[in-house]
């Protein structure tokens, strides 16, 4: 048992001692060389992995995909999958306002007491706009074509301010629904 532990120090001690005093002809210049093309390697990569930015803003869950064209001066922020659940939103306001307009893919639930409802047209598509009361800014608005999302307003302080651009922007918005095949 005493010969095999030897042994076996022995070579570790041989392989570490080895490993240390290698001569320098072969170490020096080849591990200079492989290091250059390890970083030129490197940097190619970063450089193709580096995405370009769009100038559309998109969320999907598995009934649909939905984007919008980003305009300038205005922020975006995009949800998916809230606890597990097929939530998706696309949120917008002006830089430095606080409320958005959202873009919610979920069920809707309003309560029908005193909501009032006109027709509209968005993006090419009839909507209804929801509101509560009779002379403010819509609260929700749904597309009649589409069960899969509402669109919901939370921008009453600067609302009328921008309604103009609001508008501009829900009439870029593109709906791709899922099939089964494609969801899947």
């Amino acid at each position: 048992m005493k010969k095999y532990l030897c042994f076996i120090l022995a070579l570790c001690i041989c392989f570490v001692w080895g490993c240390e005093k290698a001569p320098e002809s072969q170490s020096s210049a080849p591990a200079e060389e492989s290091t250059e093309i390890s970083v030129q390697a490197e940097e190619s990569v970063f450089e193709e992995s580096v995405p370009e930015e769009s100038d559309t803003v998109s969320c999907y869950n598995s009934k649909a995909t939905i984007t919008l064209k980003k305009f300038d001066g205005w922020e975006y922020t995009v949800t998916e999958e809230i606890k597990g659940e097929q939530y998706a939103r696309i949120a917008f306001h002006p830089e430095g306002k606080n409320g958005s307009v959202e873009i919610v893919m979920d069920r809707l639930g309003l309560c029908g007491t005193g909501l009032f409802s006109e027709t509209g047209t968005v993006a090419g598509h009839e909507a209804t706009l929801f509101r509560y009361n009779e002379n403010g800014a819509w609260e929700c608005m749904v597309l009649t074509e589409y069960t899969v999302f509402y669109i919901n307003n939370t921008s009453s302080k600067w609302y009328a301010e921008y309604e103009n651009e609001i508008f501009e922007i829900l009439d870029t918005l593109v709906v791709e629904l899922h099939t089964e095949e494609t969801s899947q």
